[in-house]
Formats: structure tokens, C-alpha cells, sequence
């Protein structure tokens, strides 16, 4: 049945939004109910599935995803302390003046090289001083680094040019 026609003439706008208002406070819309009753559709499925597992099963399973995490952990902590070494090893070559960081490399005993607390590699100076003292041409000689710590002075000096001697 229609509101206008059982109001007649009393029937206004504003009648008609208060009647709206005080029935949407007692009444939900069928969409809202559609939509709980398909959450709750969801949730029971859900309890059926867990109803389904055996919580022995389920035990193993946890143990064994804890198992894999903690593999993965081991081998990421190896692989990052890896990485750290090497780097550590490649930048003390270069700073000992190696020609080729790779050929150095080959003839250094890993095995006996390890990361100190503090980021140096330890058993490295050994090797690098007998293969210093074995091998020719791995190392860059250590003569003259540069002009100022041999004092050879610069090709062309510089003439020094003042305002006072242009104005003369």
C-alpha cells in the first residue's frame, strides 16, 4: 500500500522523511541481511574445515614449518657472513695494491681466512706476505705513489701574477 493514499491530503515531504527515518531504525535492508548471512556461510565453512583436522596433524605441520624457517635463517646468516668476508678480502686487496683481485684471490687458502668482531679478515696478512715475497707481478711495486712524497717538483711552474706587477 502506498503512504499518499492512506494520508490523503495530510500527506507531506516532511511526513514522509520522518516516517522513512523511524523505519530504517527498526528495519535493516535486505542487503545488509544477504551479506551477514554470507559472512556466516564463510564462518561455517571455515569451523567445518578446522573441525576436519586432526590437531596431531596439525602439530606436525607447525613443526615442520618451523623446521624450513629456521633452515632459511641458517642459510641466509652463512650467505651474509659470505658476502661480508669476501668483501672484506676484496677491499683489503686493493688497498695492499693488487693488480688483479681476481688471480690473488685463487691463490689464497679460504679456508683459513675468517671475519674478525670487527669486519677485518684474519689469516689473510700471512698469505698475502708470502705470496708478496713468491709471486711477481700481483702486487703493484711500492715506488713513488706520488709527486709530493717523492718532492719532484710540477713540470711548468707557476708564474705568479699580481695586480701590482700588471699595473706597472
Amino acid at each position: 500500500m502506498d503512504i499518499k493514499a492512506i494520508l490523503g491530503d495530510a500527506y507531506s515531504d516532511d511526513i514522509a522523511a520522518k516516517l522513512t527515518a523511524e523505519i530504517e531504525k527498526e528495519y535493516k535492508p535486505a542487503a545488509d541481511f544477504e551479506a551477514l548471512s554470507g559472512q556466516l556461510a564463510d564462518r561455517d565453512r571455515q569451523l567445518e574445515a578446522l573441525g576436519k583436522l586432526k590437531p596431531e596433524e596439525l602439530k606436525a605441520e607447525i613443526e615442520r614449518l618451523q623446521e624450513e624457517n629456521k633452515a632459511a635463517a641458517e642459510k641466509y646468516a652463512a650467505e651474509l657472513a659470505a658476502v661480508k668476508l669476501n668483501g672484506a678480502v676484496e677491499n683489503r686487496l686493493l688497498k695492499e695494491g693488487a693488480v688483479n683481485t681476481k688471480a690473488v684471490r685463487a691463490l689464497l687458502d679460504n679456508e683459513k681466512i675468517k671475519l674478525s668482531e670487527d669486519g677485518s679478515p684474519t689469516g689473510l696478512d700471512e698469505q698475502l706476505k708470502a705470496l708478496r715475497e713468491n709471486e711477481n707481478g700481483l702486487f703493484h711495486s711500492p715506488k713513488r705513489k706520488c709527486r709530493e712524497a717523492a718532492a719532484i717538483p710540477p713540470p711548468f711552474p707557476r708564474k705568479r701574477n699580481s695586480l701590482s706587477q700588471r699595473e706597472r
